[in-house]
């Protein structure tokens, strides 16, 4: 889609469009923490570890339909929720299909069903520990167009660049003194995050050819010093049809924030950086984390406005107007086009 052209290669070029948590993972260190405030200042139950299966749905007095229950699994067992007052699908297309599927109610409205049918791509996430430093001009890095990718697009990141303050926990914990006379403190070097999108051609491959390629062809094609270095530790994550695919079409059918709609179903959103925004549409556009962040707050006052009466709580700041340059290029752009036929659409 274009709109992913605009907002990763066109728009505020000035901006350093990566970054990266500087101490642990978003799980242990933004996710966990979050929940425990909540638990602890706000008295909730965050229930982790848990499959979501059917969402059932019932009349309300104004005729309007509304959640009636919700059923998940964890550890094996069967659980169900009721009295349930709104419900915010943070999810993604495969997660979209599992809870459809396994939700008639849900399924009998055209705005779930379609947006089930939407496929997402295939990653690989790979992480891979070197014995020795290798220095790159920049730690945020693209693959691209390299024959070994097999038709999927690369990135590797230097996370001993972005995390160096943390380089103790990259290497699994402990501190100098613990590894002291240990010959593998002495060998710490470059730790590489490695992702593979689009990664369909690549996902019947072993873990260890995986990293093979990266090791012995893509990363020395990148950076030549990689050839010198050796690999000390490597992990191989593979996820099937986990990412949004923006493909030809699709928009259509990707779930609204309001899902079916205030007038139908008004305490079911969505959120997700799927979702199309209507009139609360943003700034940050497609495949990113910043649209699923701004979409989950947008989901979340619009649930409490619904179903409590409550204004805004949490005001989203918009994205910076576009530089000088950008906006005199799309303001020609439409005056060629008032004169130019669209030969291209036709």
């Amino acid at each position: 889609r274009m709109e992913l052209l605009y907002y990763y290669a066109l728009a505020h070029q000035d901006s350093f469009d990566v970054r990266w948590i500087k101490n642990g993972t978003v799980s242990d260190s933004l996710i966990l923490p979050l929940s425990q405030r909540l638990q602890d200042d706000y008295g909730l139950k965050v229930l982790g570890g848990c499959r979501v299966g059917e969402i059932s749905l019932e009349k309300s007095y104004d005729e309007k339909l509304s959640v009636g229950s919700v059923r998940y699994t964890k550890d094996g067992k069967e659980y169900e929720i009721d009295n349930i007052d709104g419900v915010v699908l943070a999810l993604g297309c495969k997660g979209m299909q599992s809870v459809v599927n396994a939700s008639p109610d849900l399924a009998r409205l055209p705005v779930f069903s379609k947006a089930a049918s939407l496929q997402g791509i295939d990653v690989i996430s790979t992480r891979i520990w070197f014995d020795r430093v290798v220095p790159t001009r920049t730690p945020a890095n693209v693959f691209s167009r390299f024959e070994h990718l097999r038709g999927s697009g690369g990135t590797f990141f230097m996370l001993d660049q972005l995390q160096e303050g943390n380089l103790d926990a990259l290497w699994g914990g402990g501190n100098k003194d613990d590894w002291e006379g240990n010959q593998e403190w002495q060998s710490r070097g470059s730790v590489v995050a490695a992702d593979f999108y689009n990664a369909g051609a690549l996902m019947s491959m072993k873990d260890e050819d995986i990293i093979k390629i990266l090791t012995d062809e893509l990363l020395p094609s990148a950076v030549p010093k990689f050839k010198d270095a050796k690999v000390v530790d490597s992990w191989v994550g593979k996820y099937a049809g986990t990412v949004s695919w923006f493909s030809p079409g699709s928009y259509g059918k990707r779930p609204p924030l309001e899902g079916a709609g205030n007038d139908i179903l008004p305490n079911i959103k969505c959120a997700g950086d799927w979702v199309r925004m209507g009139d609360k549409e943003h700034g940050a556009k497609g495949l990113c984390q910043e649209r699923a962040y701004v979409s989950g707050i947008e989901a979340a006052n619009s649930l409490l406005e619904c179903t409590a009466g409550v204004a805004t709580v949490k005001k989203v700041l918009p994205v910076r107007e576009d530089e000088v340059q950008f906006q005199l290029g799309v303001a020609l752009n439409k005056k060629v086009m008032q004169i130019l036929p669209r030969w291209w659409v036709r």
